[in-house]
């Protein structure tokens, strides 16, 4: 098997040989020289130099690939340098060379946990217990896999096995603490941390979980000094400083969240999670720019770490810099074209670009080939649920959730797709699940908000509501679902206070700042948009708030305003594709065809990967007369993305207008039309029917056009045309009629009255 390098990749010049190593090269055997390297990184290992030891043990590995002992010491770093994906590769290539080794065969279940594969842990428990029955950490694993995958309590008897088997160690106290915790039993879980620490006043775990009881018991002072004790026992173990981090954050003092990152970052310059977590921090808290500009710098001084490109690439699609995004996941997809991660975040800039066709190909290609990473199902989930095909939606969240019993987003959306197909039992058993991963998240209780009002029973959607904000009181999200609650409940006063708290916590959220514009207009208070606009667009410069207010400008008619507006927002970010897509509408409705047609040029310029601009830059071209140049660029936008409706329809259409090839032209028309509601879909498939001489067909599409649509001239003078085909001549005449009506000039205006006349 090939290795996947990916933490440990390394610059060539770390690893050009000295004069000494190429003397020893000539001088020792390769199986002297592989112990060499191993004892070098052993001893660069207890110096706490991991990423020295790192080079060593992989030229060990490389000078045997079956050298078990190098990939064991390299796996023991990578769980040093917070990698515990790197890790588990490395354990899993020590238990496949050396499958007696019990010791490796656990530290794979072990990983395989906290990775989120409870599964294969329970796995790994049985098959060192087959070897070792009195093996205690096995059976503490086995419990701790099983209380996971099944009932909290079905993992008890495996915990108090190991309890048993080793009545003096604090881990299992501490799996019958977190199992109590999960079940709110926060007393009893105190107790047994208590127990733990009695046992090891030193044990890491026991002090961060004895940390979390103190802040769920709302003593945050208490919480930080167990944290505080926790980083003195391992001041090189990441886990403690992420947790204080955490706590601040939860407790809303960011500065003091940015002040421990930085720490961290001080403290372990070579593990990534720690570098990293400053920008983490940025995320957390909204600052967006900040997290950008974070990791760009530290890519200049890690440019070999991958993961952080990675994790960089998806703050940038998070960010909607598609195109740097792109830019920066192309350099990622040449050194490893076939990381999954990398492969998915590609999926997830063409998908914000609009290409379903290739982003479900591409996440169907991932998961075909690493059928175990949840994250290709959750995401293909998304993609299939958009495209209107719920079941297969619901298939590959399942598989998400199931691969990854931790990954709360995926039951979230199974959650919300089950409400959606009414299957409440379904919906139950995830919020269920959400509320075992995170038992302080707000999310549970909104979904079941939501689900209430879905239900009617507004009384209870606001309970849980009210609950949302006590669980999680720093978070913006909760504020924001209880202001769109209270306004369509018609109480627009209280939804704009929730409104601004929920912008007091977050200042980026833009779904709160439109809530509160919704309310004021509600309230017949309009004046109090943009003034209220501006001053957030001073607290938080970007384009998102600028692209609001265009959207407020052209809602009033102010089309200047509004390509000012979406100009600044394009300055400031030329990446932001809503103001692409805006501002050719606003100049399109102030009758600028030509600038339209030139912004939908540099549009494209910017997302070559995105058929919209295509499509739109056709249409335009179209009502110019150039229809040729129109149908070229309705087919390039088709080659783009295959399954683009919009794409499809006008290719269709134009074939038909002018005599291009009929049976293509029915097919798009029919895929187009496929589970849409657009009146202009259905009139072009049933303009390919009447082509066909399928007019009985070619009435009851129009009829629905028409019904959806009973301004539209062209859907009338379609279906007039129809009727006379079926000789329905009072028909015909109704709807000839009212093309006149609607269009006195229609193009088509003397054919009418030709028609009329017979």
């Amino acid at each position: 098997m090939k290795k996947k390098q990916t933490w440990w990749i390394v610059s060539s010049t770390l690893v050009v040989a000295t004069a000494a190593a190429l003397f020893a090269a000539v001088h020792f055997s390769p199986e002297q020289r592989k112990q060499r390297y191993l004892s070098s990184g052993q001893k660069y290992a207890a110096q706490g130099k991991l990423r020295e030891a790192t080079i060593q043990f992989l030229n060990a590995i490389e000078l045997d690939p079956r050298f078990t002992q190098a990939h064991l010491e390299l796996a023991k770093v990578a769980v040093r340098l917070g990698e515990p994906r790197s890790a588990l590769f490395e354990y899993q290539s020590a238990a496949q060379l050396d499958p007696a080794n019990l010791g490796a065969q656990l530290q794979v279940g072990k990983l395989q946990m906290l990775t989120g594969d409870a599964a294969g842990a329970k796995h790994q428990a049985n098959l060192v217990l087959e070897g070792q029955p009195d093996n205690w950490e096995a059976h503490l694993l086995l419990g701790d896999a099983i209380a996971l995958l099944e009932k909290k309590d079905n993992g008890l008897p495996e915990i108090q096995k190991a309890l048993e088997l080793a009545p003096s160690r604090p881990e299992p106290m501490i799996s019958l603490a977190a199992l109590q915790l999960t079940k709110g039993n926060i007393a009893k879980a105190e107790e047994n941390y208590n127990s733990a620490l009695a046992a090891d006043g030193k044990s890491l775990e026991a002090l961060l979980g004895m940390a979390r009881v103190k802040q769920l018991q709302n003593n945050p002072a208490e919480a930080e000094r167990r944290i505080q004790q926790a980083i003195e026992v391992a001041p090189k173990d990441i886990r403690p400083r992420a947790a204080l981090a955490t706590l601040y954050m939860v407790s809303g003092q960011r500065g003091k969240a940015e002040e421990a990152a930085n720490a961290a970052k001080a403290a372990l310059p070579d593990v990534p999670a720690a570098y990293r977590m400053l920008g983490d921090v940025y995320i957390t808290t909204g600052q967006t720019h900040k997290a950008l500009d974070e990791f760009a710098a530290l890519m200049k001084t890690h440019k070999d770490d991958i993961d952080l490109k990675i994790a960089e690439t998806q703050l940038l699609i998070l960010a909607g810099q598609m195109k740097d995004a792109q830019a920066l996941n192309d350099s990622v997809l040449k050194e490893v074209s076939s990381d999954p991660q990398a492969r998915v975040e590609r999926a997830e800039i063409l998908y914000g670009q609009g290409n379903t066709g290739k982003t479900r190909e591409i996440l169907q290609a991932v998961v075909r080939e690493n059928p175990k990473f949840y994250l290709a199902h959750y995401y293909l989930g998304v993609v299939l649920e958009s495209m209107g095909e719920p079941e297969g939606a619901r298939r590959e969240f399942e598989a998400a959730a199931k691969l990854q019993p931790r990954m709360a987003d995926a039951h979230i959306a199974l959650g919300a797709l089950a409400s959606e197909l009414g299957d409440l039992q379904l919906f139950n058993q995830q919020v269920d699940q959400v509320l075992h991963q995170q038992p302080f998240s707000a999310q549970p209780y909104i979904m079941r908000a939501i689900e209430f009002m879905q239900q009617h029973q507004p009384q209870r959607a606001e309970v849980e509501l009210k609950t949302a904000i006590t669980v999680a009181p720093q978070e913006s999200l909760p504020y924001m679902k209880f202001g769109s609650f209270l306004g369509s409940q018609k109480r627009f006063a209280e939804a704009e206070q929730m409104y601004e708290q929920s912008l007091q916590r977050d200042p980026a959220n833009v779904e709160a700042m439109k809530g509160l514009i919704a309310a004021y207009y509600a309230q017949g208070q309009q004046s109090r948009a943009l003034p209220r606009l501006d001053q957030q667009i001073q607290q938080v410069p970007g384009g998102a708030y600028h692209v609001l207010r265009a959207e407020l400008q052209l809602a009033a008619k102010n089309l200047s305003g509004a390509e000012t507006d979406l100009q600044a927002a394009l300055g400031l970010d030329p990446h932001n594709e809503p103001a692409w897509q805006l501002l050719s509408q606003a100049q399109l409705m102030a009758g600028k065809r030509e600038e339209a047609l030139a912004t939908c040029k540099k549009w494209s310029q910017q997302f070559p990967e995105d058929a919209n601009p295509l499509v739109l830059q056709g249409e335009l071209l179209d009502s110019a007369g150039k229809w040729q140049d129109a149908q070229d660029s309705y087919e390039k936008a088709l080659n783009i993305d295959s399954t683009n409706k919009a794409a499809e329809n006008d290719v269709a259409f134009s074939l038909l207008e002018h005599n291009g090839d009929r049976a293509r032209a029915w097919r798009l028309a029919a895929r187009a039309n496929d589970g849409s509601n657009s009146p202009a879909f259905a009139d072009t498939l049933a303009w390919a029917e009447f082509n066909s001489r399928n007019y009985s067909r070619a009435v009851q599409l129009l009829q629905d056009a028409v019904r959806k649509s009973p301004d539209n001239p062209t859907f009338h003078y379609h279906l007039g045309l129809a009727y006379t085909k079926l000789n329905q001549s009072a028909q015909a005449r109704a709807e000839l009629e009212k093309v006149l009506s609607l269009a006195p000039s229609y193009p088509h205006a003397e054919e009418v009255k030709a028609v009329l006349q017979k």
